[in-house]
């Protein structure tokens, strides 16, 4: 499993690349591959030992996020907790040692107590993958139960509990959250998902009436028709890969 330690060097090479990350310090482990889309800001806490990606102009501010699919223009405001791993509930037991073999060698210890050790088969998978659609906004504190899919455009307000799939452009909140209203009339948003307009850097498109969206919309379609504007396709930064590369200081 490759290790990576993220030195001063190596956060300022992704930098450059157009990914800030201020959360990450010291040898991270890799056990599955991660992939990032640049420009974004990763202030949240990431866990490496499950896959994880990350779409373009996306702000993760803070919390503890794991086994998780982001999309882009995200923004994921602090102390979010999003997949955390499950527990069964109609097992004998909630404890990982029924599935999870040698869980923090006590498997081990207990070998070494004199006691003969049977180790139980890996049958259950703790950490379902959780999707988090483009341009969806999360308030401090959210939770999110893994294997939840929160569609394109919703909102989560602060401190909800979000433990099941939330629908594309619904505002929910609560514990357990629910959905409040949607963002905007159901033709607006069928108008959105079929344009799907995060293909496109804000930063590329000419002064559209973002404060209006139906206006917003009319202009950015015209737009695609003619030509007048191209999707934004950046190189992806793939982790560990993206350290083993010539122009990258060597992976440990």
């Amino acid at each position: 499993m490759p290790i990576v330690d993220f030195t001063a060097e190596r956060l300022a090479l992704l930098n450059e690349r157009g990914m800030q990350i201020t959360s990450l310090r010291g040898p991270q482990n890799f056990r599955a591959p991660a992939v990032l889309e640049p420009p974004g800001f990763i202030g949240a806490e990431i866990v490496f030992n499950r896959p994880f990606r990350m779409g373009a102009f996306s702000l993760l501010m803070g919390g503890l996020i794991q086994s998780a699919t982001i999309g882009r223009y995200c923004s994921i405001a602090r102390d979010a907790q999003i997949g955390h791993g499950a527990h069964p509930t109609d097992w004998l037991s909630v404890s990982p040692l029924q599935y999870h073999c040698n869980y923090h060698g006590w498997e081990d210890f207990v070998a070494r107590q004199g006691y003969p050790v049977h180790p139980s088969p890996n049958l259950y998978d703790p950490f379902l993958p959780t999707v988090i659609g483009n341009d969806v906004w999360m308030g401090n504190h959210v939770f999110v139960k893994c294997g939840v899919t929160i569609g394109d455009g919703a909102i989560i307000g602060a401190f909800s509990v979000v433990t099941k799939d939330v629908p594309p452009y619904m505002i929910v909140a609560g514990n357990p959250a629910r959905i409040v209203r949607p963002r905007f009339p159901e033709k607006t948003v069928e108008r959105l998902l079929r344009l799907k307009w995060w293909r496109y850097a804000i930063p590329n498109l000419p002064r559209l009436p973002y404060q209006d969206a139906e206006r917003a919309v009319d202009q950015l379609e015209k737009l695609i028709e003619t030509g007048g504007v191209r999707e934004y396709s950046p190189e992806p930064i793939r982790f560990p890969d993206f350290f083993e590369t010539p122009s990258a200081p060597p992976a440990v």
